[in-house]
């Protein structure tokens, strides 16, 4: 040790710290690397939903589509992504499903808030209408997919809740719940609160859309306490 006079001292134990800290950050990248290769987050994040029926994914590439569509047989592809979003996705997408004769559904849903009781409703609509085989993605297939498959399971396979989120809106499918996706399981928290009796289809024809104005779009100071005075 003497060669080391003259160092801070703690250094060695400042040394060790910064080590152990390295160590567990290689850890966990290398978990987070392992569960996205599980998930399958590098291949478009595929997923069945229902067997035969309904399928989920990431955006695909048009090459991927194409080969996604002739493998299932799809017959409908439900785009969940703005019809604005910059990437030239979205239109190349459209004109392909046209190509090749797939019916080309686009019902933009956001990541990090409520879906709005509208197209809540096209959503069920959608599904209760087919055609089947059907695939539905968003950009990474994760929240707002996962959102609208957890919809499916409870509407027409008659999901519990818990089973539906454990199949369709978890770390299985890519789904973290921090952050502004946080909204996705908030609003399955909402139905769980307030359905009372109530299946999913009647709760979100009946229930939501007040709860959807609540929380999305509360009153302000002033409106809470009254007009203003003269």
């Amino acid at each position: 040790m003497s060669g080391f006079v003259g160092l801070p001292q703690g250094l060695f134990t400042r040394f060790g710290v910064v080590r152990v800290l390295a160590r567990a950050t290689a850890l966990i990248i290398a978990v987070v690397f392992a569960l996205a290769l599980r998930v399958g987050v590098f291949t478009g994040n595929r997923h069945v939903v229902d067997a035969g029926r309904v399928y989920r994914t990431a955006q695909l590439s048009t090459v991927d589509l194409r080969e996604f569509v002739a493998e299932h047989g799809i017959r409908r592809v439900l785009n969940l992504r703005k019809a604005s979003d910059p990437s030239p996705e979205y239109p190349l997408e459209r004109a392909l499903c046209a190509e090749l004769g797939v019916e080309f559904v686009g019902l933009p849903f956001s990541p990090s808030h409520l879906p709005e009781p509208e197209s809540l409703e096209d959503l069920i609509a959608c599904f209760h209408s087919g055609p089947y085989p059907l695939l539905i993605h968003c950009e990474h297939g994760a929240d707002r997919t996962g959102l609208a498959s957890v919809v499916y399971g409870l509407v027409i396979e008659g999901k519990d809740l818990d089973l539906a989120l454990h199949d369709d809106l978890s770390w299985r499918t890519g789904h973290v719940g921090l952050g502004r996706e946080r909204a996705m399981d908030l609003f399955f928290e909402l139905f769980r609160a307030t359905r009372g009796e109530r299946d999913f289809e009647s709760w979100a024809r009946d229930v939501y859309p007040a709860l959807h104005q609540q929380v999305e779009h509360p009153p302000r100071k002033r409106d809470r306490s009254g007009p203003p005075r003269a």
